[in-house]
């Protein structure tokens, strides 16, 4: 009798299953979160580079709405951007425009309030990154 319990294979692959899918399904999570991560950096690079660039070159250009115009699909406001039009920038004077934003992870509203409790520091869980970009363009 105990021989055949040994030898029985019937659930052997839903406790492989049970092993390894959350493992995979984090990994999943992980690839999504840092692409839109790193997606929101470069966006917002993109933003301060070119910010930085039409303030330098144009008097008439308005460096906070090119920063939010460029940055699609973040959200970014005018109170997120930090323009500074004499910067010392490492050998040279130019415009320099820094951006901050807060980031949610796209998985927050998935992971159940109770997960993201046990990760959070207590109360409401609260899930957020602050991405900086910062750009230096030179004067004329």
């Amino acid at each position: 009798m105990m021989m055949r319990f040994i030898r029985d294979l019937s659930g052997a692959a839903a406790i492989e299953a049970a092993i390894i899918l959350p493992v995979y399904i984090l990994s999943i999570f992980g690839v999504i979160e840092f692409g839109h991560m790193y997606w929101t950096a470069n966006s917002m690079q993109y933003a301060a580079d070119e910010a930085a660039r039409c303030n330098a070159i144009s008097s008439t250009c308005d460096a906070s709405t090119t920063a939010i115009s460029r940055a699609t699909g973040i959200g970014l406001t005018s109170g997120e951007i930090a323009i500074a039009s004499s910067a010392v920038c490492g050998n040279f004077t130019g415009t320099q425009v820094t951006i901050t934003h807060a980031v949610s992870p796209l998985s927050k509203a998935v992971i159940p309030d109770i997960i993201a409790a046990f990760f959070s520091s207590g109360g409401s869980p609260t899930m957020s990154f602050t991405l900086v970009a910062q750009s230096c363009f030179p004067n004329p």
